[in-house]
C-alpha cells in the first residue's frame, strides 16, 4: 500500500494544459460549424487518420485528417442536407466512429452515419427506407 501512495505522490497530475482549453475544445465526433460539417477525434496513439465517406466520395487521398493544436484529428466538409455514411481509417485500419453508436449495417459492410436536416440539426436515426437507400448507394 505504501508503495502505491509513494508512486502517486511522486507524480503529481499536470492540470496546467487542461486549464488552458475551453470547454468548446473538448468535443468529439461530428458537429455543424457555420456552413461546414466538422469531424474531430482524440486518438492520441494514432499517427495518421483518414476520413472516408459520402462527403468525399470515399476517397482516402481527399480525406486526410490534420491534428489540431489540442492534439485532435480534424477535417471539415461543406454539405447539403441529407444522410451520410462514413468511416475512419486509423493507421491503415478501418474504424467506425468511436463517439456514437449509429451504425448502418449493410450486407457487405458497416458504416457510421448521420443525417443533417435543412435547419442544420444532426440526427442519428434512419427509417427502414432510408437504410435501404443508403446501403444501395
Amino acid at each position: 500500500m505504501w508503495i502505491l501512495v509513494a508512486i502517486l505522490l511522486a507524480q503529481p497530475p499536470n492540470f496546467e494544459s487542461v486549464h488552458k482549453l475551453s470547454l468548446n475544445e473538448f468535443w468529439e465526433g461530428v458537429k455543424v460549424v457555420d456552413d461546414s460539417l466538422v469531424f474531430r477525434y482524440f486518438l492520441p496513439d494514432a499517427h495518421e487518420v483518414y476520413f472516408i465517406g459520402d462527403l468525399n466520395g470515399f476517397d482516402t487521398t481527399a480525406g486526410r485528417m490534420e491534428r489540431d493544436a489540442n492534439g485532435a484529428f480534424r477535417i471539415a466538409f461543406k454539405f447539403a442536407p441529407g444522410c451520410y455514411r462514413y468511416k475512419l481509417i486509423v493507421d491503415g485500419q478501418p474504424m467506425l466512429d468511436p463517439t456514437h453508436k449509429a451504425i448502418l449495417h449493410c450486407i457487405w459492410d458497416k458504416f457510421s452515419f448521420f443525417c443533417v436536416s435543412p435547419d442544420r440539426r444532426l440526427s442519428f436515426k434512419l427509417t427502414l427506407t432510408q437504410r435501404f437507400r443508403m446501403c444501395l448507394k
